[in-house]
């Protein structure tokens, strides 16, 4: 990423945790604009260069996938599967620091449902990657039947962990996500 881009990743994390930060303490509706500015030490304008409302500071895009962990991937040559569990379970670190946000996503989306078309746009953002760099690894089209299946179904394996561990704070999410994506293979295997 260039000086602009780490900026505006940066400023957008910032925004991000000032909202959550007073979600978690007053809850989602009790937050204002002006208190997100204040906490994060922006203006309104700043904000709205960002975010188009003030729920869509509440939707959260996956991690990044680890940089590491993506250069280990795209040079592997041995088993595909294995080597996509292990770059996802890489970010399933990177978002085990942040327990909390599963619970409050559920939270936010129930009780504003015009929220579920942006978190889910996030998610195809993210699929797409991953669906790129198993396509780049297959020596392969963007579009290649193989790497849009596979990618679906790891993702589809990893909602999964999401959906029945999402709210136990003691789940140790990378172990889980590798459980689900390890079942996953063994059973296409057969």
């Amino acid at each position: 990423m260039d000086l602009r881009q780490r900026r505006r990743v940066e400023t957008t994390q910032l925004i991000h945790e000032a909202a959550v930060r007073l979600a978690r303490d007053k809850g989602v509706d009790a937050v204002t604009i002006e208190a997100i500015c204040e906490v994060a030490g922006i203006s309104q304008r700043t904000f709205f260069n960002y975010f188009p409302f003030k729920e869509a500071v509440f939707v959260f895009p996956p991690p990044p996938l680890p940089d590491a962990a993506v250069a280990r991937f795209s040079v592997g040559k041995g088993d595909l599967p294995g080597d996509l569990i292990d770059l996802l379970v890489a970010q399933a670190t990177e978002m085990g620091r942040d327990r909390w946000i599963g619970p409050l996503m559920r939270e936010i989306a129930e009780a504003h449902p015009r929220l579920m078309p942006l978190q889910m746009a996030e998610f195809q953002k993210f699929e797409a990657q991953l669906q790129r760099l198993i396509a780049e690894r297959l020596d392969a089209a963007p579009d290649d039947a193989r790497a849009m299946a596979l990618s679906g179904a790891m993702i589809g394996a990893c909602r999964v962990t999401f959906d029945r561990w999402g709210n136990d704070a003691d789940a140790d999410i990378p172990a889980r996500v590798r459980e689900s994506l390890e079942a996953l293979v063994r059973t296409i295997r057969g």
